[in-house]
């Protein structure tokens, strides 16, 4: 019977030019570095356009192509902040301080007391401390540009993470008990959700919706802004370092390696299977930065964005180059135009044979 020949010959032809369902976002790195210290921490704009990296020795803001933008004394600062469009940058370390695009300092609050943790909100109006005295400390951006201490509260122990929501109209810690706790713009504790671990990474939205936190023995989990969990992970040993797009398209979830969740806690991709201490996401998810726990510092992109070589004015690895758009993959033969003819001569071939039967 004819049918059912030519309708394998069919079968066939779709299933050799067809391209495979797509298998979530593809990402390649665009640079790499190697710092003088181990890194500390790291954060990317919400815009993608800032990455800055946090040794004990050093804060350097680079561009998105890996050129060295500014670079000042790391301050023995452990934890690093940066606004959406990567104007305002924030170290915790002796004190509490803030640097402009420029990399000026514009602002230091010393207490006599170490800044474990250092946030700034969105927008860039509001800068947030927390130190080793057991008290947080939330300040605002007056008319003339200069922030003023808005509030301070005592908190049960130490926050050694933090981030900003809702252009500070409220604020994700973590504490050293295990503690995740939610603060509205005015200073009050809105909830706090227990983890039983020692050590805290966090993560939040741009509107606080998903909250990623990351935990000792490898734990990385999301809560929803009401402080009630979503879903939880192992992902190694490490602490993973957590990072969720400002958009909440997705959670970056480092450890032994970088995986990709959506906010439902499905596995959507992954970025690379070498250790990750500290990540950032961008605000469109488009680009992760991560530190292992050495000296390398690594941006990812999404393949269908790579950008421009640039000229760094520290080394550099060389960037890779990367397709102009995401597209499926596809087949050897689909893909060479000696392939494509091979197989339309084939399908022919058979067609002969069944028009001989």
């Amino acid at each position: 019977m004819r049918t059912p020949q030519l309708l394998l010959i069919a079968v066939l032809f779709f299933s050799m030019t067809a391209a495979p369902a797509h298998a979530g976002p593809s990402f390649a790195p665009t640079w790499e570095k190697t710092v003088a210290d181990t890194v500390n921490d790291v954060a990317i704009s919400a815009d993608g356009s800032t990455v800055a990296v946090l040794t004990d020795s050093t804060l350097s803001c680079y561009s998105v192509g890996g050129a060295l933008l500014w670079e000042v004394p790391g301050n023995h600062a452990r934890t690093v902040g940066i606004s959406g469009d990567g104007s305002l940058v924030v170290t915790g370390g002796e004190d509490l301080r803030a640097y402009d695009g420029t990399g000026s300092r514009i602002f230091r609050h010393a207490n006599g007391y170490f800044a474990l943790g250092a946030g700034v909100s969105p927008d860039g109006s509001c800068i947030a401390g927390a130190f080793d005295n057991e008290s947080l400390a939330l300040f605002r951006k007056n008319a003339t540009g200069v922030f003023l201490q808005s509030w301070s509260v005592q908190t049960d122990d130490d926050i050694v993470t933090l981030d900003l929501a809702d252009n500070a109209t409220s604020l994700v810690a973590g504490a050293k008990n295990g503690m995740v706790l939610r603060y509205a713009g005015d200073g009050r504790l809105l909830w706090r959700y227990g983890t039983g671990s020692s050590s805290l990474s966090c993560s939040v939205t741009g509107d606080g919706s998903y909250i990623a936190v990351g935990a000792d023995h490898g734990v990385a989990s999301c809560i929803n802004r009401n402080g009630n969990l979503l879903w939880t992970t192992v992902s190694g040993d490490r602490l993973p370092g957590v990072g969720i797009a400002e958009e909440g398209t997705l959670i970056a979830v480092g450890g032994e390696g970088i995986v990709l969740r959506s906010p439902g806690g499905e596995i959507i991709g992954t970025v690379v299977d070498t250790p990750a201490h500290a990540l950032a996401v961008s605000g469109n998810g488009k680009r992760i930065v991560a530190a292992d726990e050495g000296k390398r510092v690594t941006l990812y992109q999404a393949r269908e964005e790579m950008p421009a070589r640039e000229t760094a004015t520290t080394p550099t690895a060389p960037a890779l180059n990367a397709p102009d758009e995401t597209r499926p993959a596809e087949s050897e033969a689909a893909r060479s135009p000696l392939g494509a003819f091979s197989v339309t001569l084939s399908l022919f071939a058979a067609m002969y044979a069944v028009r001989r039967d």
